[in-house]
């Protein structure tokens, strides 16, 4: 396990409300592949507040990527919607419930931005 993934996940669940997921409702199970082996989190949203839990529960989709990738999206170093289209991440089930919790992911840092901004003109 990783000290990035713990520490995001760590923070979702000790946040008391995130406005930023409406009325979201539904649980994820997020699978991350790390050295041949497939950690499992189960990330439950019920109308802003969100559970995080290594314990099965019942799920309503699923992400599937690699445990370096799923780093780089936390530290926002890398975007999950891009990832998605890029084909390296995998996902099924409730697609509402996977486009609002791809908000709580960090955006880039702000020299990142910059830098895309200026390589446009």
């Amino acid at each position: 396990m990783s000290g990035a993934t713990s520490g995001f996940l760590s923070a979702l669940a000790s946040a008391e409300h995130d406005s930023s997921l409406g009325r979201a409702d539904g649980t994820l199970r997020i699978e991350l592949e790390r050295a041949g082996k497939t950690e499992r989190w189960f990330l439950e949203v019920r109308q802003g507040k969100v559970t995080v839990s290594r314990k099965r529960v019942p799920y309503d989709g699923t992400i599937r990527t690699t445990g370096a990738l799923f780093d780089r999206m936390v530290r926002g170093e890398a975007n999950a919607m891009t990832a998605l289209l890029r084909g390296e991440i995998q996902v099924d089930g409730n697609a509402e419930l996977l486009v609002l919790v791809q908000r709580l992911f960090p955006s880039p840092p702000a020299r990142e931005k910059k830098a895309r901004k200026g390589a446009r003109r």
